[in-house]
């Protein structure tokens, strides 16, 4: 109710209490009421049987009865959500809780009771200002009691009255009104202590988040609305900045070329109102210096001092950039390159190929990957390079050398290999790496140069300083596995006559036939040679008994002794041999041959087609 309007000013509970008592000066509504039946009664003799309705509240009608002799008030609680504003109650149905509707004017009224002990009763309105605050009824069990003389005393009585409800009734709205602001005055403290609370650990998160920031190795910056408003060292360093507080207040797009800044503006504004999101790409920062510096941007949403913003992690990536570059490079330079690159990995299981190499061997990348290095480095004529290859891998070295073997068709190839391990940052081997050169076209010259150098051109044999030399190192043999050495002269008898007589060509043939021969008589591991002319000379190396020797020295003369045909020409050949034995006749290459030497002329002065040993009795 608008009893009365309370000033601004008077916000606490002690003002509120100290103007409801300078207004007031009375006690609760229903002392009050009580004073108000106390002056009723000393002129009506009711004899208590009156009371009084206040709170006009439809959900919450109180009644008040007078104090009894044992100075107890009776307060009852009508409840009813028919009780409308100015309901009043009749008789002695307020008593059993029964309601009957009335509306009450605005004097004093005398009613018909519907109990037969009452014969009289009185209602009258308690009115303030046209606000309806009670009403109060008495009652008696004589006829006629309540007549106008009754009613006007009684309205004399209480005509004051209103004022003094009115104003305990505001009084009542007082304390409730300082109740209701202690309590609000607590929750708004309370809740200002958890806000203080809550701004404490916003203050304690962002500190915490901040030295986080400030020792990580990326590069970071937070941006609200589009302008930065922190960055860490690494970033600052990262563009040149002076210091960081420079950047500092700065668009966040200034940190980009100029010819980006607009369309990235777009995109950031775009972000914001849409909602900030996830992201990872890269980009290009624009250094103080005027550098540019190419590095993978990630970042999302972050709370900064409780606003949302976005947060962005920049990571250096141009080492990372050229690296890559590099690699392209290289990868480019190997697919085309003219050597033969192949990669294992440490079981020495082939991983790539390049195209050269699919060429030369004649395999497909997916008919060798996955198979042994062994196709490369396994030398088809000399295994002691093998075992020099897998002892090198085996130590983590790097191996060069020629190699020969075989391609997927067959054909044998000549190889520059160079075998090198890939090692990883912590220096442990991970891969090799075998890049051939072709030099098959080198080998052949080569072999063609030692051909002309220590074969003999005519029957292919070795020459003179080839068997010299294999000679000297059979020799060196000898200490180390105490074994002998045969050493054959060889000379044709009277083959002066025939390449004379029957021509070079003719003579030829008698050379190549006799060198045939004598080859299909003796081991791999025998040497044959020629001298020169119509003479040959044949080592036979790690000899047991002169048995032997004497066994191979009659298939020799046999074969040589075989008929020669050509052109329908029928010609017989013989031969006289002379044998050195080592080291019973010596340890000296040339003092070894010449001996043999006397013992084949010793075997023609015999009458030829013979073979002699050498002895002293062969000196001349």
């Amino acid at each position: 109710m608008d009893i009365l309007a309370i000033p601004e000013n008077f916000t606490t509970q002690q003002n509120l209490q100290n103007l409801a008592h300078v207004v007031l000066g009375e006690g609760s509504v229903k002392e009050v009421v009580y004073s108000m039946f106390n002056e009723v009664n000393s002129i009506l003799e009711c004899n208590n049987n009156h009371f009084y309705i206040f709170n006009s509240d439809t959900q919450n009608l109180t009644l008040l009865t007078p104090e009894t002799t044992c100075g107890i008030s009776k307060e009852l609680k009508i409840k009813s959500r028919s009780v409308q504003l100015g309901d009043g109650i009749v008789g002695k149905s307020a008593l059993t809780n029964q309601l009957q509707k009335r509306n009450y004017s605005s004097h004093a009224e005398a009613v018909v009771s519907h109990d037969e002990n009452i014969l009289s009763e009185l209602a009258v309105p308690i009115i303030f200002k046209k606000q309806l605050l009670g009403v109060i009824h008495a009652q008696h069990s004589a006829k006629d009691f309540f007549n106008n003389e009754c009613q006007k005393k009684l309205l004399q009585i209480i005509e004051n009255y209103p004022l003094k409800i009115a104003s305990s009734m505001f009084y009542q709205q007082i304390e409730q009104t300082i109740e209701q602001s202690a309590k609000i005055k607590y929750q708004l403290q309370n809740q200002i202590n958890k806000e203080k609370l809550l701004n404490q650990k916003i203050r304690e998160g962002d500190q915490l988040y901040r030295r986080l920031l400030d020792e990580s190795a990326d590069a970071i910056i937070i941006h609200l609305n589009e302008k930065i408003v922190y960055c860490n060292e690494k970033f600052s360093q990262l563009i040149g900045a002076p210091f960081r507080a420079s950047l500092i207040g700065m668009e966040a797009v200034e940190i980009l070329p100029e010819v980006r800044r607009e369309t990235a503006r777009k995109l950031i504004q775009e972000t914001y109102q849409q909602g900030i999101t996830d992201f990872l790409h890269e980009s290009t920062l624009l250094c103080f210096d005027g550098r540019q510096v190419t590095v993978e941007t990630m970042g999302g949403p972050v709370i900064y001092q409780g606003k949302q913003g976005a947060q962005v992690v920049f990571r250096d990536i141009t080492a990372r950039k050229e690296r890559q570059m590099l690699l392209r490079k290289l990868s480019s330079a190997v697919e085309h390159s003219g050597s033969m690159i192949l990669i294992t990995n440490m079981e020495q299981q082939i991983e790539y190929v390049n195209p050269r190499f699919t060429e030369i061997m004649g395999y497909s990348s997916s008919e060798i990957i996955g198979r042994s290095s062994d196709i490369v480095n396994k030398n088809v004529n000399n295994p002691s390079v093998d075992l020099n290859i897998m002892e090198n891998i085996s130590l983590g070295k790097n191996w060069r050398g020629e190699v020969c073997f075989h391609t997927n068709s067959g054909q044998v190839f000549w190889s520059l290999l160079s075998i090198s391990p890939v090692k990883n940052e912590e220096n442990i081997i991970t891969n090799w790496v075998y890049v051939g050169e072709d030099i098959n076209a080198q080998k052949e010259t080569q072999l063609q140069m030692e051909k002309l150098a220590f074969y003999d051109h005519l029957t292919g044999l070795a020459n003179r300083r080839l068997f010299m030399d294999r000679l000297e190192q059979a020799i060196k043999s000898l200490k180390r596995n105490e074994k002998k050495l045969a050493l054959f002269f060889i000379d044709l008898d009277f083959f002066k006559d025939i390449n004379d007589a029957l021509g070079h060509e003719l003579g030829d043939l008698v050379l190549t036939t006799t060198s045939d021969r004598i080859s299909q008589n003796i081991r791999t591991v025998d040497t044959l040679g020629r001298m020169g002319g119509d003479e040959f000379t044949l080592l036979l190396e790690e000899i047991e008994q002169d048995v032997d020797v004497r066994e191979i020295a009659d298939k020799i003369l046999n074969s040589i002794n075989k008929p020669i045909m050509s052109n329908g020409k029928i010609l017989n050949v013989s031969a006289s041999i002379g044998i050195a034995v080592a080291p019973k006749d010596g340890s000296n290459s040339k003092k070894l041959l010449k001996k043999a030497d006397l013992a084949m002329y010793s075997a023609k002065e015999a009458g030829r087609n013979k073979y002699h040993f050498y002895t002293d009795d062969n000196v001349k």
